[in-house]
């Protein structure tokens, strides 16, 4: 996938993860900014994981984790992929596949990866 289109599947997604980790409007814009600027910095090193999209997200999601000002919240005591799962689902409202998407995974392995979190999802 080119990066231009890489962004405009992934951005939107990334955004609201970081508003709604953050819990500010203004940080959250501000974070997803940053770590869309340091993937098209690093895009050709993307380009050699084995999911491209997997490791854009494990830099949004440490970068959204480690922000001095995120509020800490029960889902503190969960893995951390575990916690974007759910908050993925739950909080920004994607579909699992659009998730596991956003993640970087095979659906199979976030529906499994959300079944730690909830174990008896609705269908």
């Amino acid at each position: 996938m080119a990066r231009a289109a890489f962004r405009a599947r992934f951005e939107p997604a990334y955004r609201q993860f970081a508003v709604v980790c953050l819990r500010d409007e203004g940080a959250g814009a501000d974070i997803a900014a940053a770590v869309w600027t340091q993937i098209e910095r690093d895009w050709a090193g993307l380009l050699t994981c084995a999911s491209t999209a997997g490791c854009a997200w494990q830099r949004l999601s440490s970068a959204v984790h480690n922000h001095p000002r995120r509020p800490r919240s029960a889902l503190d005591e969960l893995p951390r992929p575990a916690a974007d799962a759910f908050l993925l689902r739950h909080r920004v409202g994607l579909q699992a596949d659009r998730a596991a998407e956003a993640m970087g995974m095979e659906s199979a392995a976030f529906e499994s990866l959300y079944r730690t979190v909830v174990p008896h999802p609705a269908a």
